[in-house]
């Protein structure tokens, strides 16, 4: 038994309305994809990097950037990303997110504070500290 031209065609419909709900579903998870406005914002500064080349190390809630590193120095680090433009202000709390890039200059260490890089630096093979798109 065939199916009606009528059947048909509501089938044919029903099929170019999931295309079309795919799609816009496809542009807004892109819009929305964090890591990749992330790596557009890196990518300013001369690098190609996408969002999946961003690994997430871990975040912490209500705490700042210096607690999260007690004990360690973070004077380079400060000076290079205040050097790229970034506010790299260690002290103010808030939900902090560590996170890593890797580049064929060196490494990118971002730490993010309410969803907006507050440090960020690059760390080169030989140890300098340095601002973004300086090595």
């Amino acid at each position: 038994m065939g199916l009606s031209n009528r059947t048909k065609f509501i089938l044919l419909g029903l099929a170019a309305v999931l295309l079309v709900v795919a799609a816009v579903w496809s542009v807004q998870l892109a819009k929305d994809d964090t890591l990749a406005h992330l790596a557009e914002e890196l990518n300013a500064f001369g690098y190609s990097l996408e969002g999946e080349d961003i690994y997430v190390l871990g975040e912490s809630r209500g705490i700042s950037i210096a607690e999260v590193l007690a004990g360690t120095d973070l004077t380079e680090a400060v000076a290079a990303s205040r050097a790229a433009g970034f506010p790299s202000d260690v002290n103010a709390v808030g939900d902090i997110v560590a996170m890593l890039a890797n580049t064929e200059a060196g490494v990118i260490t971002l730490y993010l504070r309410n969803e907006a890089i507050e440090l960020c630096f690059i760390q080169t093979d030989e140890g300098q500290v340095l601002p973004l798109g300086e090595s």
